[in-house]
């Protein structure tokens, strides 16, 4: 895989050190707050909508408390804005 970026580096998988590893653990913690706060906060929005305009729909009522829960987990929660995260 690694013809197709420009600078050609080795793409293999390569084995964290114990450093490493006790920087990185329990980062996922933040990612998980953040999906389930994005799914209340999903919820909470179409409810405020439903009471808004007096109809209710569930599938739209399971989509936005999906699509909350996807977009917290994947942004994570607030409390890990700003925080350099080194990747290399």
């Amino acid at each position: 895989m690694s013809f197709a970026f420009d600078d050609s580096q080795n793409l293999q998988a390569v084995t964290m050190t114990d450093s490493q590893m006790q920087e990185t653990q329990g980062a996922w913690i933040g990612n998980a707050f953040g999906g389930l706060m994005g799914g209340v906060g999903g919820h909470y929005g179409y409810m405020a909508s439903a009471v808004a305009s007096g109809t209710y729909n569930r599938n739209a009522h399971l989509a936005a408390i999906g699509t909350g829960a996807v977009v917290g987990g994947i942004n994570g929660y607030a409390s890990t804005t700003g925080k350099n995260i080194k990747i290399r």
